[in-house]
């Protein structure tokens, strides 16, 4: 008897790949019995209300990489994690939303000492010297 590699064969043997939002998104609002409103609806009870046609738009545009309150809150609406939702997306959203606030901080925590070293005047732009007037110049 030959053995045919076969997709059934393959079966229990190796883990299926895991969804896109996009792909896991409708599903879930489907087995669930939800239309895209009724989920709209749901999300407004868990702190954050995600429009439908921003649930359709990551349901249909590849790409969109929602923020990570938003999976969270589409996640918590459908009641599954947030990692079961968004497996690819989740931790990409994450670190944006770490690293976004990181940088924020420290923009803000620069404005503020600047600042402060100004006497609570806005900093002025740093004046430019000849040598570089002369260069722009020279662009032209």
């Amino acid at each position: 008897m030959d053995h045919v590699l076969s997709r059934d064969s393959l079966q229990g043997w190796v883990n299926p790949m895991p969804q896109l939002l996009r792909e896991r998104l409708r599903a879930l609002r489907e087995e669930q019995g939800l239309s895209r409103d009724q989920l709209a609806g749901l999300t407004v009870s868990h702190g954050k209300l995600v429009g439908t046609r921003v649930i359709q738009s990551y349901e249909i545009e590849p790409g969109r990489l929602p923020s990570a309150d938003i999976i969270e809150t589409l996640a918590a609406a459908l009641n599954v994690k947030p990692e079961e939702l968004a497996f690819h997306e989740y931790p990409i959203a994450l670190a944006r939303r770490e690293g976004t606030s990181e940088h924020a901080k420290a923009r803000i925590a620069n404005s503020v000492s600047a600042r402060a070293r100004s006497g609570g005047r806005q900093p002025k732009a740093p004046h430019k010297t000849a040598a570089q007037s002369r260069q722009k110049g020279a662009g032209k």
